[in-house]
C-alpha cells in the first residue's frame, strides 16, 4: 500500500485549510423552532426541533469529496441581524435555561451500522412501551424522533452528490461519485452492506449527534469508539467479494479523517479511539491521521493499544 496520500485526499486537505465552517444555520433553525414547537413537554420539543433543522440544512459538499456530511453554510444578511435582535436572544436564552436531552451516550455505534435507524427506532419503541418510567419513555420517543431525522438529512445528500457528475470525467472518478451517492441515500436507514456504507454512516452520525444547541457554539465532540473493530467485518467483506483494494479502503479512512479535521475551525473535534485489537484496519487508520495531518496538526484522534 502508498505510503503517501492520492492526489484527491492532497486536493481535499488543501481546501480543508482554508474551510468555510459554521453551524449558525443549524443554531438559527433550531432556536427559531424551539420557541414555536407546540409539543407538550421539553423532549417533544426537542425532537421536534432536531427534525426541522436536519430538514432544512442544506448539504455542503466539495468536490472530489467521497464522504459527506458536513457544516459550511453561514447565515444570510437578513438571518444574521435577526440572530442580533433582543427577541432572538431571548428565545435562544429560553431554551438554554431548559434542561434539554443528551443523546450522545445512548446510541452504539456498531448497532447502528448493524440495524440502520429504522430498525433501531423500531427496538426502542418496543423497549418503551415495555418501560414503567414515562420520563424515560419521553427519553426513547425523543431519540427514535431524532434517528429519524439524521436519515432525513443523510438523504438529502443523495441528489447534491449525484450533481457532481460532469461530462470528462474518467470511469473510476464516475464510479467513485456514483458509489458516494449510494452510500448516502442507503445509510444511516438501512444496514450498511459495504465498507464504503458503513465510513459514511460513521461520517453523518458523527457530524449530527455532535449537534448540540446548549453549547455556544453548536457542537460538542461525538467519540468514534473502536473504530477499527466496527469497520473490520465491512472491510473483510469487501476485500474477499473484490469490491475494495486495501487503498481504495485507505482513501475512504482519508477522507473520513477530512471531515473530522473540517471542524477544527470552531476548535472542536471527533475523537476517534482504535488500537488494543489490532486489525488491518488499526493501522490504516494510523495512517489516515498521517495523511490529512497537512490540514491541521491536531486531528483530534488517539490510539489506544493495550498490548
Amino acid at each position: 500500500m502508498a505510503n503517501q496520500p492520492t492526489e484527491r485526499i492532497m486536493e481535499l486537505c488543501r481546501q480543508a485549510k482554508k474551510p468555510v465552517c459554521s453551524y449558525d444555520e443549524m443554531l438559527y433553525h433550531f432556536y427559531k423552532r424551539y420557541s414555536q414547537s407546540e409539543k407538550p413537554n421539553r423532549y417533544r420539543k426537542y425532537a421536534d426541533a432536531f427534525r426541522y433543522t436536519m430538514s432544512q440544512t442544506h448539504p455542503v459538499i466539495a468536490a472530489g469529496e467521497l464522504i459527506v456530511g458536513k457544516p459550511a453554510h453561514s447565515l444570510s444578511e437578513e438571518k444574521a441581524e435577526e440572530t442580533a435582535t433582543q427577541e432572538y436572544q431571548k428565545l435562544k436564552e429560553a431554551f438554554l435555561c431548559e434542561k434539554g436531552p443528551d443523546l450522545h451516550p445512548v446510541v452504539d455505534l456498531q448497532e447502528i451500522l448493524a440495524l440502520g435507524t429504522n430498525q433501531l427506532r423500531d427496538k426502542i419503541g418496543e423497549a418503551a412501551k415495555q418501560c414503567g418510567d414515562p420520563e424515560k419513555v419521553e427519553k426513547d420517543l425523543c431519540l427514535m424522533d431524532c434517528l429519524e431525522s439524521i436519515a432525513i438529512f443523510a438523504e438529502r445528500h443523495f441528489n447534491t452528490v449525484a450533481n457532481l457528475l460532469v461530462p470528462g470525467m474518467t470511469k473510476d472518478e464516475k464510479t467513485a461519485i456514483k458509489r458516494a451517492a449510494i452510500a448516502a441515500v442507503t445509510v444511516p436507514r438501512h444496514p450498511a452492506r459495504t465498507f464504503h456504507d458503513a465510513v459514511q454512516c460513521v461520517s453523518f452520525m458523527a457530524y449530527c449527534l455532535s449537534f448540540d444547541p446548549k453549547e455556544p457554539k453548536g457542537f460538542k465532540p461525538y467519540r468514534l469508539d473502536n473504530l477499527d473493530t466496527c469497520l473490520l467485518p465491512y472491510y473483510e467483506k469487501d476485500v474477499k467479494e473484490g469490491i475494495l483494494s486495501p487503498e481504495q479502503a485507505q482513501e475512504l479512512l482519508d477522507c473520513l479523517a477530512v471531515q473530522i479535521n473540517n471542524r477544527m475551525p470552531c476548535d472542536l473535534s471527533d475523537a476517534m479511539t482504535f488500537g488494543g485489537k489490532d486489525n488491518d484496519l488499526t493501522a490504516m487508520l494510523a495512517k489516515a491521521i498521517d495523511h490529512v495531518c497537512t490540514a491541521y496538526k491536531a486531528a483530534g484522534c488517539e490510539a489506544c493499544k493495550k498490548s
